[in-house]
């Protein structure tokens, strides 16, 4: 038996909603990466920052005890 039109259009959507939805995963596991590296990023910095502060400091005769 061969297929009729209609089951070869649901089968084609089927097959398109799969893909579509294996792109947005992929997207989403995309974007997920990009977040963490952005989080990883600004962390960097901040430690950057306060080591800056922390050095500035001591060059002026502050002793601060700081804990990390």
């Amino acid at each position: 038996m061969y297929p009729t039109p209609r089951s070869q259009e649901n089968a084609f959507s089927q097959t398109g909603r799969e893909n579509v939805q294996a792109e947005i995963s992929s997207k989403k596991t995309e974007l997920e990466a990009m977040a963490v590296e952005e989080q990883q990023r600004e962390a960097a910095n901040w430690k950057l920052r306060n080591n800056w502060i922390r050095s500035r400091q001591s060059s002026a005769g502050l002793r601060i005890a700081w804990i990390d």
